[in-house]
C-alpha cells in the first residue's frame, strides 16, 4: 500500500532588518522574549496539526520566512525534533533552511547540522555591492563567501543560491556577473526570481516616484534568457519557470508544491492544503501568539479549482503535465475541461505536447500568464 506523503512548512517571518523591498517584520528591538512566545505559539500550533497529519509521512520540511537563521542556537533543533516526535518523518526527508549571508555562526551552522538539516538555502540576490546597497541588504560579496565556508566546514554540501533580476541598476552584463560568481562555488541548485515591488515598502512609494527606475520589461527578458543559457553551459538544469539545478538536486519541496502535495503551514500567516481544503494562519502577530492553531479563510477547492492549479502549478515545470495522468485524476481531458485552450496556445506557439506530456515552449514561459488565465 503506498502511503500519502505531506510536507511541511515552518514560517519565521523575522528580518535582521527591515528590507527596502519586503514587509517582514524586523526583529532587533523586539526582544528575544518575542522570539521565544513565537517559538512556543510555533510548537503548540505544530502539535495541533499533526492530526490534520493523519499519520501521512512527511517527504520535506522547510524553514522560511524571514530569516529562519536569526533564530538562536538551538530554536531549530527545538522544532525539528517537536516535528520528529509527532510527525512520521521518512528516513530521506528533505529538510530546508533558508539563511541570510551575514546571519550565520559557527554554533548555529553545527546546530543546524545536528538537527537534520540537510539542504540550506541562502538568499544572496546579488554579487554586485552597490546593487545590495540599494536593496537594503545587510551582506555583501565578501559576507556571502564567509557565510558559505562556514557552512562548508560544517558539512553542507547541498546549497542553494537565490538570486534576483530586474534589480534597481542592474543590466546583462551586472548579471553575468553575478551568475558567473554563483557558478564558482560548488552549489547543487539556483533559484532566479524577478524584483516583485510590494505596495507599502520603501521601494514601490521610490518606483511610484520615479526615483527608482527599473529595467525595461523586454530587456529583463533578454536578461532571463541569457540566465537560461548560462547556467545550462554550466550543468544547471532548468527544472522550473525560475529554478535550475544539478542533475539529481532538484528541490524536493518546491517540487511537491508545483505537484499539488499536501502541507502543512505553520506560523504567521501560513497556508495549508489538507485534504483539497486551503486555510491560512491569521497574519497578525499578537493573535497568531494567543491562538496559533485558528484556521482563517477556509476554501474548500472543488473539482474546478483542483484542476485549474494542477495545470497552473504543473505548466511551471520544464516536465510538464502528463495527459494521461490528468484524466485518470479527474475523469475526464484537458479539452474536456478547458474546450479549445490548448489548441488556441499551441497555435500561438506558447505549448507544445510532447511525448504525451503538454508544456510550455520557451516562448510559453516568456508569456506564461497569457495561458495560466485561459485555466482559470
Amino acid at each position: 500500500m503506498k502511503h500519502r506523503q505531506i510536507m511541511i512548512y515552518v514560517h519565521i517571518p523575522f528580518c535582521i532588518q527591515k528590507c527596502r523591498y519586503c514587509d517582514f517584520l524586523s526583529f532587533p528591538g523586539m526582544g528575544t522574549d518575542v522570539m521565544e512566545d513565537y517559538l512556543k505559539a510555533l510548537e503548540e500550533e505544530l502539535k495541533t496539526r499533526k492530526y490534520e497529519a493523519d499519520h501521512k509521512k512527511v517527504s520535506s520540511v522547510f524553514f522560511g520566512g524571514g530569516t529562519p537563521s536569526i533564530l538562536p542556537k538551538g530554536g531549530i533543533s527545538r522544532l525539528m525534533d517537536l516535528i520528529r516526535e509527532h510527525y512520521d518523518l521518512v528516513p530521506e526527508a528533505e529538510i530546508t533552511m533558508e539563511v541570510n549571508p551575514g546571519t550565520v555562526t559557527e554554533e548555529k551552522a553545527e546546530d543546524w547540522k545536528k538537527a537534520g538539516v540537510n539542504r540550506i538555502s541562502m538568499g544572496v540576490q546579488s554579487f554586485d555591492d552597490e546593487i545590495l546597497r540599494i536593496l537594503g541588504r545587510i551582506h555583501d560579496a565578501q559576507t556571502v563567501e564567509s557565510s558559505f565556508d562556514l557552512l562548508w566546514r560544517q558539512g553542507f554540501r547541498n546549497i542553494s543560491f537565490d538570486l534576483m533580476m530586474g534589480l534597481p541598476g542592474q543590466n546583462i552584463h551586472k548579471l553575468e556577473e553575478t551568475l558567473r560568481t554563483a557558478t564558482s562555488f560548488p552549489i547543487r541548485h539556483l533559484s532566479l526570481y524577478s524584483l516583485i515591488v510590494e505596495e507599502g515598502t520603501v521601494f514601490y512609494d521610490l518606483v511610484q516616484k520615479g526615483q527608482l527606475p527599473l529595467p525595461e520589461e523586454e530587456k529583463e527578458r533578454q536578461m532571463y534568457h541569457f540566465a537560461v543559457q548560462f547556467l545550462h553551459e554550466h550543468g544547471f538544469l532548468q527544472y522550473e519557470i525560475s529554478n535550475f539545478a544539478m542533475p539529481g538536486y532538484e528541490s524536493v519541496h518546491n517540487t511537491g508544491y508545483w505537484q499539488r502535495k499536501e502541507y502543512i503551514g505553520a506560523g504567521l500567516g501560513a497556508s495549508s492544503l489538507i485534504d483539497e481544503t486551503r486555510f491560512h494562519d491569521t497574519a497578525d502577530l499578537s493573535s497568531y501568539m494567543d491562538h496559533p492553531v485558528m484556521r482563517e479563510e477556509v476554501e474548500i477547492l472543488s473539482q474546478r479549482d483542483q484542476m485549474s492549479e494542477t495545470l497552473f502549478l504543473g505548466l511551471r515545470q520544464n516536465a510538464g503535465i502528463r495527459l494521461t495522468d490528468f484524466e485518470e485524476t479527474f475523469g475526464m481531458t484537458i479539452d474536456d475541461a478547458f474546450p479549445g485552450v490548448i489548441a488556441k496556445h499551441i497555435k500561438n506557439s506558447l505549448i507544445e505536447i510532447h511525448d504525451g506530456r503538454l508544456c510550455l515552449t520557451s516562448l510559453g514561459m516568456d508569456l506564461s500568464n497569457q495561458v495560466f488565465v485561459d485555466f482559470i
